[in-house]
């Protein structure tokens, strides 16, 4: 399956109960990525690549480039493939040194992809400004979560951009085209695990009450 024709399906329960957001479950939508290596594979790629193969760190370019360059399209499109570039450089120049599975080296990506992200906004001098989303707390119906899932990637990443606030867009981002875990991101945002989750949270009802109301 093409990466542009992925949509969204439902990401496991996430249980918040933290800052004021009642407990409850809810599914949280991403972006599927499938890695056609397979994790054994994708392993057996990371250790080739390592000891200085380059067809492993090919392999590596070819299971995690997709996500990779959807998530910097989706924070900077006019400056994605060079972040991309200048990434996967890095990424080759040090990952003799890299020690971890296939999880670590997906967080150690994509935060490479992040600093980069940031040096090429300090350099061009943006000064961004985000609206803050309304956000409510408002339970929301299994029919909606349906419909949300029935988007495709493209669509979902439009919306994540449109609607939320930078932190909500980053961390949804993050926790799907990244595929990193809860702790992950909190560590790569300078936040605990706690406040991920609540901004997940949040920004998943947004997403759905944004998208819902196309069919009112």
């Amino acid at each position: 399956m093409s990466s542009d024709g992925q949509t969204l399906a439902h990401l496991g329960d996430t249980r918040v109960d933290t800052c004021g957001v009642m407990s409850d479950l809810e599914r949280v939508p991403t972006v599927l990525q499938t890695n056609e290596l397979g994790l054994q594979a994708t392993h057996a790629a990371l250790t080739a690549a390592r000891g200085g193969d380059a067809a492993g760190l090919t392999a590596l370019f070819r299971a995690f480039q997709p996500r990779l360059l959807r998530y910097l399209r989706a924070r900077e499109p006019r400056l994605a493939d060079d972040l991309a570039a200048d990434t996967w450089l890095a990424v080759a120049q040090r990952l003799a040194s890299f020690e971890g599975d296939p999880t670590d080296f997906a967080a150690w990506l994509f935060t490479i992809a992040r600093l980069r992200l940031a040096d090429a906004r300090r350099t061009a001098g943006r000064r961004r400004t985000d609206p803050v989303a309304d956000v409510t707390d408002r339970g929301t119906v299994s029919a909606e979560h349906h419909a949300l899932a029935s988007m495709s990637a493209q669509e979902a990443i439009a919306l994540i951009t449109a609607v939320l606030t930078d932190d909500q867009a980053e961390v949804i981002l993050l926790r799907t085209l990244g595929d990193l875990s809860v702790d992950q991101v909190a560590e790569m945002l300078g936040h605990d695990a706690g406040w991920v989750r609540v901004t997940q949270h949040r920004a998943t009802k947004r997403l759905v009450e944004r998208y819902s109301e196309k069919f009112l």
